[in-house]
């Protein structure tokens, strides 16, 4: 009868709608935005999945990753936008100096002008020429500054969108830097010259919802940076493939594009 055609539709419709998300539904990071220095400060979100992070390294001449400093907001777990903020220092040796500090979401604070956050004793600050990072826990401390030889930047417009289920962000605050500065270390002071990257990213998606495979490679020495990832969806998401290739020195952005396949 038409009455029972018409409720078959309608339940049919219904599951449709019901279905977690279809294939080919992330919108890509499509042409380059201007990134502004708003967008260098948090994102809080009370998602379940929703995490934050300020990533950043320093090179030496050749190549040698010496230092690692990593800001992160997370609503994994107990309570919502718990920080964590952590160092390491390598010596020439291949032995580590390292310091982590906790924070609960009252025990951090960020300026709504400006950028700059505030972690117990630690602290990220700059601008678009450039970043200042001061770390401070265990026996060591790090003061250093990046002074950008390439303007803050992301791959394409710097967002995927799947669907209704939630975005990944990804920006790059310095994408190619001069870092100079000072590591202390059981009150031994260290000097620091070499070659920075620094990054920053967001998502409201769980991992292992958002992405089945990584693949990321950066190699950043006195004369070159080279910065490639690409991620791979589950298949829910059809294993669609998403990723950038950045190719920078002292001279500038010689290609920066999220057009890109690897194979």
């Amino acid at each position: 009868s038409m009455l029972r055609k018409r409720w078959f539709w309608i339940i049919l419709l219904a599951l449709l709608w019901a279905l977690p998300a279809q294939a080919g539904v992330i919108s890509p990071f499509g042409n380059e935005k201007t990134l502004n220095l708003e967008e260098f400060r948090p994102h809080p979100h009370d998602m379940e999945w929703y995490g934050e992070q300020w990533s950043h390294g320093v090179w030496t001449d050749d190549g040698r990753h010496f230092i690692g400093v990593d800001f992160v907001i997370s609503n994994v777990g107990i309570g919502d936008n718990k920080a964590t903020f952590k160092a390491s220092y390598k010596r020439a040796d291949g032995s580590f100096s390292r310091c982590k500090a906790e924070f609960d979401s009252d025990e951090w604070s960020w300026s709504k002008q400006g950028f700059l956050i505030r972690a117990g004793k630690n602290k990220l600050s700059g601008d678009l020429k450039g970043l200042n990072i001061h770390a401070e826990c265990d026996a060591m401390t790090m003061d250093l500054r990046f002074d950008n030889q390439v303007a803050p930047l992301r791959p394409g417009g710097g967002k995927l969108i799947y669907g209704k289920d939630g975005i990944y962000n990804m920006m790059f605050t310095s994408p190619r830097a001069k870092v100079t500065g000072t590591v202390r270390i059981q009150g031994k002071s260290i000097p620091v010259a070499g070659w920075g990257h620094a990054d920053h990213s967001y998502t409201t998606m769980a991992p292992h919802k958002s992405v089945r495979r990584w693949f990321r490679f950066k190699r950043v020495t006195k004369d070159v940076s080279i910065l490639m990832a690409e991620l791979k969806a589950p298949r829910i998401y059809a294993s669609e493939r998403h990723g950038w290739v950045m190719l920078l020195s002292g001279r500038g952005r010689h290609i920066a594009t999220a057009k890109v396949r690897f194979s």
